[in-house]
């Protein structure tokens, strides 16, 4: 990949260029220790929660990791129920729960 084509190209308002390459690779890696350990792998969201990753990261791993109502909505709507959501969070608001225990594994 040019770099130096990439950046020159890009319109002037922020984004995102993700090489799908790399990503892939570094899917592989994860989904070949998965298979080996007999772990469980997850994408965590946080990291990086652009919807065309996640769905591609479902066809290497078991599910995605979030933190928040707001990403276990977005989750829910990228997973359907072709894998699990987990939520990792210190606390929820009262109001949340229901919702977040309906949407997460």
């Amino acid at each position: 990949m040019d770099l130096n084509h990439v950046k020159n190209n890009l319109p002037t308002t922020p984004s995102f260029v993700v090489d799908e390459r790399v990503l892939v690779k570094n899917l592989t890696y994860l989904s070949s220790l998965k298979k080996q350990s007999g772990c469980r792998v997850l994408y965590s969201t946080k990291a990086l929660p652009l919807a065309t990753v996640l769905r591609l990261s479902l066809h290497y791993l078991d599910g995605l990791s979030v933190s928040s109502l707001f990403e276990a909505r977005m989750a829910k709507e990228i997973i359907a129920d072709n894998g699990s959501i987990h939520i990792t969070t210190p606390g929820l608001r009262d109001q949340e729960f229901d919702e977040i225990s309906d949407l997460c594994s």
